[in-house]
């Protein structure tokens, strides 16, 4: 998998299931099935979705993960992927850590149908950690896995997806009810939970508007 130099640009100010190469599978939702203790809490999550020239779903995540411990703390974690027939292998995939200022990045290793992400949690604090990738569909047709995030045992105080298609293109189909947000450069979808336990993954398609 390459890393794209650029992929972090304008992601800070962004970044609505961590969906990395595999990733755009593609909430965080950290959609992850974690090898976790008690030791951290999965608190929230933005993922944003965005169909791009080329065909490809960009995904851009972020997760705020405490750590409920008074000393630092590593957290392993899985980052599944759905196989689907209309879906190609991520292309890239980029994560980091963010404390404020300080970023730390991180390294994946990859399996057949999941990334493996190792990060250290600071004492008491809530990191941001991010995770970016593109995938290619076939059939316009994207899936992102939300329901691994069950694992954790517990609703996510808030949890907000967007998707973004070129102005050429429409939803046509999403699992979960969204609400249309104003951008001048695209058609923009948001899906806006609070207290969530998803219940299904989050599937979208779209068509070019007639």
């Amino acid at each position: 998998m390459k890393k794209n130099p650029g992929v972090f640009v304008g992601i800070v100010p962004i970044l609505s299931v961590i969906g990395v190469i595999g990733l755009v599978g593609i909430t965080g939702y950290f959609i992850v099935k974690t090898l976790k203790t008690q030791n951290e809490a999965f608190v929230r999550e933005e993922i944003v979705f965005e169909l791009r020239a080329d065909g490809n779903v960009e995904v851009k995540a972020k997760y705020w993960i405490k750590n409920k411990k008074n000393e630092d703390h590593e957290l392993n974690f899985s980052y599944p992927f759905p196989k689907d027939p209309y879906l190609k292998p991520p292309e890239y995939v980029a994560a980091r850590t963010v404390y404020g200022d300080s970023i730390v990045e991180i390294k994946p290793g990859f399996a057949a149908d999941h990334w493996l992400l190792n990060t250290t949690l600071r004492a008491g604090q809530t990191p941001v950690i991010e995770v970016c990738y593109q995938q290619k569909t076939i059939e316009s047709t994207f899936k992102y896995m939300l329901t691994s995030t069950k694992s954790w045992g517990r609703a996510l105080k808030e949890a907000n997806f967007i998707i973004r298609l070129p102005k050429e293109y429409v939803l046509t189909y999403c699992s979960y009810v969204y609400a249309q947000r104003e951008e001048d450069d695209f058609n923009s979808y948001e899906i806006y939970q609070t207290d969530f336990i998803p219940k299904q993954e989050l599937v979208f398609s779209w068509a070019k508007d007639k």
